[in-house]
């Protein structure tokens, strides 16, 4: 979060398992453990912010029909 603060955007990479490609709105909490997605990494994403609650708040590349 202090890298946010200091030079947001941030540049992901991440693994896009099938419940975040079919995520359609709120706060996503489908994501795998670190040991599990590691390995897959499969997509990139921005992080832009966070919420009150702590919650990273991303832009992603798929368009205006996901999320």
């Amino acid at each position: 979060m202090q890298d946010l603060i200091a030079y947001a955007p941030i540049a992901v990479a991440m693994f896009a398992n099938s419940a975040f490609m079919s995520y359609t709105s709120g706060v996503f909490t489908g994501c795998p453990d670190f040991a599990t997605s590691v390995g897959s990494v499969n997509h990139a994403i921005i992080v832009v912010g966070y919420d009150a609650s702590g919650n990273y708040i991303i832009k992603n590349s798929w368009g205006t029909n996901w999320g």
